[in-house]
């Protein structure tokens, strides 16, 4: 099906479990099922951002979504639309066998990873408590981020729920002007919002030894998503990739903006005064 207006084009494909499409201003966004049964509905007696809509067909539904900036999940539920919100709504998880219950996650064009979570390079965000959803998420960073749609931060509120997902391979990209720098991958099965990120669910790595190394999320005030070899503190340290409160002499000014990426393109361990800045960083998974 094609519909065409003078300013938007959206081509719909709607196969039970298979992706749908829309194209919006020209740019496609894939649809997939959440596989196995798998359904998102919101928390018992809590009020979703977008209300439900009684729709005809799943071509209408999807449609809903792709209007709002903030959907990235969308469930048909037995004639009604149910859209949610990526920041604000609190989500929980159900398995159904009823086919005519089924949720879709937007995918990349690749039509497999789905994005949990974006953040740049000195944007003021607290890595692990914008992550892991420690406070209330006005207090993670700048508020233009946390009330409206930014380039900064994207965090979706699947991660909330990570643990009752069939998640299946989680993967953290780096990019350098526009170049990847950091692509790692991790067995996701059976995980948490914090342990995915460990040594021994490294599947792909660009650098040795680093399965011998600590991996932590949420060390302290002065890093998040921390890949070391020798914890001492700045300068002493030694490790492969962090998001740090440091600038490149090891100290911390309230003036300077923060996290700073740092990662080596070595294939060892080095010191932190050694290593590179990277401008994001960005958490995918896969469902299975």
């Amino acid at each position: 099906m094609e519909i065409v207006n003078c300013f938007v084009l959206k081509i719909i494909f709607i196969l039970l479990q298979r992706p749908c499409y829309t194209k919006a201003d020209c740019t496609t966004i894939p649809y997939k099922v959440l596989p196995r049964g798998y359904n998102i509905y919101m928390e018992t007696g809590v009020e979703p951002f977008f209300p439900p809509t009684k729709v005809r067909d799943r071509t209408r539904c999807v449609k809903l979504c792709a209007k709002q900036l903030f959907c990235h999940i969308w469930r048909f539920d037995n004639g009604k639309c149910h859209i949610f919100h990526s920041m604000k709504d609190k989500l929980r998880v159900e398995i159904s066998s009823n086919p005519s219950v089924i949720t879709y996650y937007q995918t990349e064009r690749d039509e497999t990873w789905f994005k949990m979570y974006f953040l740049k390079s000195r944007s003021g965000f607290n890595p692990a408590y914008s992550f892991l959803g420690i406070g209330a998420y006005e207090s993670w960073g700048p508020t233009k981020c946390t009330s409206a749609l930014c380039s900064d931060l994207f965090r979706s509120n699947l991660i909330d729920v990570w643990r009752h997902l069939p998640i299946n391979k989680v993967k953290l990209l780096s990019r350098s002007n526009h170049k990847h720098v950091v692509r790692m991958l991790f067995d996701g099965k059976r995980s948490t919002k914090e342990s995915w990120f460990t040594s021994s669910r490294v599947l792909y790595s660009p650098w040795d030894g680093v399965r011998n190394g600590t991996f932590v999320i949420n060390p302290g005030n002065w890093g998040s998503f921390w890949i070391y070899h020798n914890s001492s503190p700045c300068p002493g340290g030694t490790g492969w990739f962090m998001l740090s409160r440091y600038i490149i002499h090891c100290t911390v000014n309230e003036n300077d903006p923060f996290p700073t990426i740092r990662y080596t393109n070595n294939t060892h361990a080095v010191g932190w005064l050694d290593s590179l800045n990277s401008d994001d960083m960005t958490i995918f998974v896969t469902f299975a």
